[in-house]
């Protein structure tokens, strides 16, 4: 797997986020490299500039650590640095509203936002495999419903 940093230059466009943003929470990561895809960072960009919707960022990234802690061992997620150039392919958000949540899942799919969840107060938002037909799930009581 080929890691790629994200340089200044390619931060340079992005109007509304920054790197910290999408850091890893678990408190060891400060100060490393915060490997979240800069296509998902340009999509989460475009969609603040389309809705004005503040966005508040609750995962963006996490490492393996923080991801074994959260579910025993697990390691996928799309919050974690994965394929060719090892980085987190996903982010949620706060969503407090019904109608702030109308706004993001439209822009979201504009976007290309393939693999949606849709939480009482959050969206996950993903790129997923190209390969890969979209999904829209729902959070119950904290786990992924699909079907």
């Amino acid at each position: 797997m080929a890691k790629r940093k994200a340089t200044p230059q390619a931060w340079a466009g992005i109007r509304h986020f920054k790197p910290v943003d999408f850091q890893c929470q678990c408190g060891n990561c400060a100060g490393k490299d915060i490997p979240i895809s800069m296509a998902v960072v340009k999509k989460l960009d475009a969609i603040q500039e389309a809705t004005a919707v503040p966005i508040q960022i609750i995962l963006g990234c996490r490492c393996q650590a923080a991801q074994d802690r959260k579910n025993g061992g697990k390691s996928i997620s799309a919050h974690l640095p994965h394929g060719d150039e090892g980085e987190a392919t996903a982010v949620d958000i706060i969503c407090d509203t019904v109608q702030d949540r109308a706004k993001l899942l439209h822009a979201a799919f504009i976007q290309g936002f393939t693999f949606i969840g849709i939480g009482f107060n959050f969206l996950h938002l993903e790129i997923g495999p190209t390969t890969t037909k979209p999904r829209v799930w729902l959070y119950r009581h904290g786990k992924r419903v699909e079907g």
